[in-house]
């Protein structure tokens, strides 16, 4: 594949740049990426940079001295290469000193050796590899200052809008780039962003709650018809909530002595406690609504106005 632009020449510009780390078996998948950072005016500099006459190791060693971001794209084909696996563990040196950031991309499904998952497991990666997602994250580790601003104006969007837990994601990124810009006299400010955010967003959670709590009313109504023995049962539920109730159960046991005639829909016979038990399974009630179901009971003996519902 050809090569698709020149390597940053970082020894003729101070700039922060990018050193790319990948496996020459999956250039096809990284070069369009990289040509997307370069295209986008991002410096990217990789192998590609080393001139014939230069002492390749010697001058992979200067550059990773130099980087600002060590991007590393993982893959079944880099993680068996010990070029990859040198230069992750030289950048992990300077990482420690909170010298340079460690950007990995994964280009496949790949389970690192133990070597690679000490060092790379701790560090947030680009599992699907969104090229807008991973221009944010290299625009932000170079110019922490711009992104800054930026990211100050999208959480105050977000406050706006009332997208709290947005908002409050968006001032801990301001906190932490405000903690590498060593700007301690603006992290109060930020802390009661966060606070405010919070707030915010635990009360509408509890509102959210309240809204979607489920409230009804059910009761059981006897009434003797003309004949002796005989009564009209009528079984309700009222939904006093504010959202649809459904598969709604209604249970109503029949007592001793006495026999059963359906008006409204069938139910399902039941056993509980050698007791016959009629069920209904009502499938919706929308709010403010009134479900009714009826029976006829004929027999001799007490008759309960117990209901049970589940």
């Amino acid at each position: 594949m050809q090569i698709p632009f020149k390597a940053f020449n970082y020894k003729d510009n101070y700039s922060p740049f990018v050193f790319v780390s990948y496996a020459h078996k999956d250039r096809n998948e990284v070069y369009p990426i990289i040509n997307q950072l370069h295209k986008r005016g991002i410096p990217i500099w990789y192998d590609e940079g080393i001139e014939p006459a230069d002492e390749w190791l010697e001058t992979i060693a200067d550059a990773l001295s130099h980087c600002r971001v060590f991007l590393v794209f993982i893959s079944n084909n880099s993680i068996k290469r010990n070029n990859v696996k040198r230069e992750v563990h030289q950048a992990m040196k300077r990482y420690d000193k909170d010298e340079v950031k460690i950007v990995p991309v994964y280009l496949e499904d790949t389970v690192l050796p133990k070597g690679l998952s000490i060092v790379l497991d701790p560090i947030q990666a680009f599992l699907n590899c969104d090229i807008e997602d991973l221009i944010e994250r290299l625009q932000n580790i170079q110019n922490p200052d711009i992104s800054r601003k930026r990211l100050i104006e999208k959480a105050e969007e977000y406050m706006k809008q009332q997208k709290w837990n947005k908002a409050e994601n968006t001032w801990k990124e301001i906190g932490n780039l405000t903690s590498e810009l060593m700007l301690s006299e603006n992290s109060d400010e930020i802390e009661k962003k966060i606070a405010l955010c919070k707030e915010k967003r635990t009360l509408n959670q509890r509102k959210g709650k309240r809204k979607k709590h489920t409230r009804y009313l059910k009761g059981k109504d006897i009434k003797p018809l003309d004949d002796p023995g005989e009564y009209l049962v009528t079984l309700h539920v009222v939904n006093k909530g504010e959202v649809v109730i459904e598969n709604f159960v209604l249970i109503d046991r029949i007592p001793d002595n006495f026999e059963y005639f359906i008006i409204s829909d069938a139910p399902d016979i039941i056993d509980i406690q050698g007791v016959d038990t009629l069920k209904w399974t009502i499938p919706s009630i929308p709010p403010e609504s009134r479900c009714e179901i009826q029976y006829i009971l004929k027999g001799e003996g007490n008759i309960s106005d117990e209901q049970e519902s589940y």
